[in-house]
């Protein structure tokens, strides 16, 4: 899935949409009406965020893209493969294994050996390009999501670049079994199954913007990060702005689906699987994880979900604030 350049205006994309039930002011509280359902409607709106303050239409896309602008003055990681383009590749750069081997090193590259006759030179000093040699695969990425290949290095690489769930990747797919509805002000919008959706499909997958790191000063709800095997976070993809309607998926202590890393041909793709089924009329939901909750409860917002043994709910995510201040004052103090 190429790659495209975040245009410099989104107006181009389409805007995400999402239905809202309000009480009809037309119908009087006292109307004898024999369901509540006649003292309602459903309004449409359209979907937006909030960046730097301000108020900006969510956009819809189906592949990741990049605004080199913003990788201005960012260096090349080391150790980033000397084959891709940086910042370009880096959704490949992620495939290549960077673990250190168990004596602490690297592993070498070996060196061509010169000829043993006089006045031959080395095939690296006599002009002429050589193909890099083949670098190892993280184990992770080893085998490819479309062919079932298995890769150890980059030259065992499949050409695949249509992945098996590119029928979901469709408007009309999306029109069918998702529908995003307003759920409340605490959370926003919600992503709702219109059909039951069986265990283990594949719903669709998260792409955005791809920034640098984590450490960017966006809003945290919408990052996610794809780490190498070394645990090194060099790309996050964020869908602040742009995204597909994975994006709108809330956390629950009780999700029914995982987001999941896969890959296809020479690419990393990040997919979102369900762990059980889904009822129609349920919403889709995800776990957003400890490390995020842990940085939202420092900034004062807890999990809302309501599930029966909720995880990060305000009592206990303030516990575990107060428990890692305290920890912090005795180094400090040391």
């Amino acid at each position: 899935m190429k790659i495209r350049p975040l245009p410099s205006s989104l107006s181009d994309l389409p805007v995400f949409r999402y239905t809202c039930v309000t009480k009809d002011a037309s119908v009087p509280s006292s109307s004898s009406s024999s369901s509540s359902s006649s003292c309602q409607r459903n309004t449409t709106h359209k979907a937006v965020t909030r960046v730097k303050g301000k108020e900006e239409y969510t956009r819809h896309t189906w592949q990741n893209m990049i605004d080199l602008a913003k990788w201005e003055g960012v260096a090349r990681p080391p150790g980033y493969p000397s084959g891709l383009r940086f910042p370009e590749d880096v959704l490949k750069a992620v495939l290549y294994s960077r673990k250190r081997q168990r004596n602490g090193s690297r592993a070498k590259k070996k060196t061509p050996k010169r000829s043993a006759c006089d006045g031959a030179s080395s095939p690296a000093t006599d002009g002429v390009s050589h193909p890099p040699e083949p670098q190892p695969i993280a184990r992770e990425w080893a085998r490819c999501a479309s062919c079932k290949g298995v890769a150890k290095t980059t030259a065992q690489l499949c050409a695949c670049t249509l992945p098996p769930w590119a029928g979901v990747a469709t408007a009309a797919w999306r029109d069918a079994h998702i529908a995003l509805r307003w759920v409340s002000g605490a959370v926003g919008v919600g992503a709702y199954a219109l059909q039951p959706l069986r265990r283990g499909c594949v719903l669709g997958e998260y792409v955005g913007e791809l920034v640098s790191g984590c450490s960017v000063d966006v809003d945290t709800s919408y990052l996610l990060s794809v780490a190498d095997d070394a645990g090194a976070e060099e790309v996050c993809i964020d869908s602040l702005r742009v995204g597909e309607w994975t994006r709108f998926v809330n956390h629950s202590c009780r999700a029914s689906t995982y987001f999941e890393n896969r890959r296809v041909g020479d690419e990393a793709r990040v997919v979102l699987v369900t762990e059980r089924e889904v009822r129609s009329g349920e919403e889709v939901t995800v776990d957003y994880g400890k490390a995020y909750w842990e940085t939202m409860n420092r900034k004062g917002v807890w999990c809302v979900c309501g599930e029966e043994g909720c995880r990060f709910s305000e009592r206990i995510g303030r516990r575990r604030v107060e428990r890692t201040e305290r920890t912090e004052r005795r180094r400090e103090t040391r």
